[in-house]
């Protein structure tokens, strides 16, 4: 930015120019400090909400693991939790084992075993 051009003082057979007053020191500093302040009001608007929508999700799945207890049936755990995804379904011999997890956006997880359709492990991931 070009320095605006004001009319030359002579001093001392010395021509000197007077500089602008945002040039001098104190002026300087007070408009860091502000531009540092918006700065930080704009990354704080633009990313401060995520923490707590992240710990409302994460809230959520907590409460709703903890309503569910051994011995619960698929059904009745899928109306709490919801459908889930089930990442296995196997049947040896006479025991069917189905393991389902349920994910939030924030990596949180739920994951329980069933074996003959009652639930009979949970595990909580945050």
């Amino acid at each position: 930015m070009a320095m605006p051009q004001t009319e030359p003082q002579k001093q001392d057979d010395m021509i000197t120019f007077k500089k602008p007053f945002w040039w001098r020191r104190d002026v300087r500093l007070a408009i860091g400090i502000v531009g540092a302040l918006i700065f930080a009001f704009m990354l704080n608007t633009m990313f401060g909400g995520k923490e707590q929508a992240a710990k409302e999700a994460t809230a959520a799945l907590t409460e709703q693991y903890e309503q569910v207890e051994e011995g619960m049936t698929i059904a009745a755990v899928q109306e709490i939790m919801g459908p889930g995804e089930e990442l296995s379904h196997t049947t040896i011999l006479e025991t069917e084992t189905v393991i389902l997890v349920w994910n939030d956006a924030y990596y949180n997880s739920a994951t329980m075993t069933f074996i003959n359709g009652k639930l009979a492990n949970k595990i909580l991931v945050n």
